[in-house]
């Protein structure tokens, strides 16, 4: 059946070759930190991945269908997930920069835990390059990946089936979210960056988690009561000003 629905509907090269590139980049890039890795590093890790090639088959599919219906519908969700990727692979591998590990589920509970913190880390770390490589790669694979869904003639995938893929992902999702829970330690992959949306929506809707953050709650500016330019003058300083410029002298 898998190998017919495959035929019938086959996958675009660019759209499983994305998440393989950033696979193979992110294997190269830090092939020293995943030497030291354990086997429930590894279940993680390969868990993750193969959560995210559901769901960039899911939404090729979901992109297709709203093209067919109107083009201009797919611009905005096709520009905010290859935002969000850009913006989590940058943010991934700065951190790996400066901490020389992977993000894991610590990470993502921090971010949880102090989110005013972590926006004032950003802020004071983001440069104008960032902005920069995050605009030309978002429009870039953005317009990429419309090509390929407009351009393809292969027929859609039926609605019934598209439910199938959809109830597929939500229970591996669910599942790997679950693991994640009980083996924060293990990093994750940083491919998919719905693996950090969805594990806040885990968080707040599923687990009904509070953000109730130790740090920096509110940024309150300091008033500094203004200071006259004029300073009253004082005799005494003066006197002995003159004393000692006499004592000098003599």
């Amino acid at each position: 059946m898998l190998k017919s629905l495959r035929n019938a509907y086959p996958l675009p090269l660019a759209i499983p070759g994305i998440p393989a590139m950033l696979f193979v980049i992110e294997l190269f890039v830090r092939r020293h930190n995943i030497t030291g890795w354990s086997g429930s590093d590894w279940t993680v890790y390969l868990s993750s991945i193969a959560v995210a090639l559901l769901f960039w088959s899911l939404f090729y599919y979901f992109t297709r269908r709203m093209s067919q219906i109107n083009r201009l519908l797919v611009l905005i969700p096709v520009f905010l997930v290859f935002l969000l990727e850009i913006a989590f692979l940058i943010v991934s591998y700065g951190y790996y920069a400066y901490f020389q590990q992977m993000p894991n589920y610590y990470t993502f509970e921090y971010i949880l835990q102090e989110p005013i913190d972590v926006y004032a880390i950003l802020i004071s770390s983001v440069t104008w390059w960032h902005y920069t490589v995050l605009g030309i790669f978002t429009l870039g694979l953005s317009r990429l990946w419309i090509l390929q869904i407009t351009r393809n003639r292969q027929p859609v995938l039926p609605a019934r089936s598209l439910l199938i893929l959809l109830l597929l992902f939500a229970v591996s999702l669910y599942g790997f979210l679950s693991f994640a829970q009980t083996n924060r330690r293990p990093v994750l992959a940083d491919l998919n960056a719905f693996t950090i949306s969805s594990n806040f929506i885990y968080n707040f809707l599923v687990l009904k988690h509070e953000v109730v953050g130790s740090g920096l709650r509110k940024a309150t500016r300091i008033e500094v009561p203004p200071v006259s330019p004029n300073v009253n003058a004082n005799v005494l300083v003066i006197l002995n000003e003159s004393l000692r410029r006499q004592n000098l002298k003599a």
